[in-house]
């Protein structure tokens, strides 16, 4: 069965020797000047020593791919439509995991528009 982009569903994206589970915050949407059915994504990272952002940390378990403390690096949001997130999943370069509860994903939206590492023209969207 082919994967379906939606809101709450995640994805594993390679990131250096690993991967970092990323969070599809909306169902495909039309945002004027960008390409249509184009969906915002947020990545966990686990914390290590040094700086992070802070705007939203989860503990071990909220998502069975989580297995330490982690932030959300909302510095890496970005988009992307949902057609290229089908057309990698479906080449195996991208691997669908669990979805994440609505309230998680709607306190995501909310740490999206808190940090100040997000970048400007992701905050000017609404997301719903």
């Amino acid at each position: 069965m082919a994967w379906v982009c939606q809101a709450g569903g995640t994805l594993l994206i390679p990131s250096g020797p690993g991967y970092h589970l990323f969070v599809v915050l909306n169902d495909p949407a039309d945002f004027p000047t960008y390409p249509p059915q184009s969906c915002v994504l947020v990545s966990f990272s686990t914390i290590r020593l040094g700086p992070y952002d802070a705007t939203w940390v989860v503990q071990a378990g909220v998502h069975p791919f989580i297995k330490e403390a982690s932030f959300v690096a909302y510095r890496q949001a970005r988009m992307e439509t949902a057609g290229v997130l089908a057309e990698r999943v479906d080449s195996g370069m991208y691997v669908a995991r669990e979805a994440v509860t609505e309230q998680l994903r709607a306190d995501l939206i909310t740490g999206l528009y808190a940090s100040l590492l997000t970048p400007r023209y992701l905050k000017k969207l609404h997301i719903v």
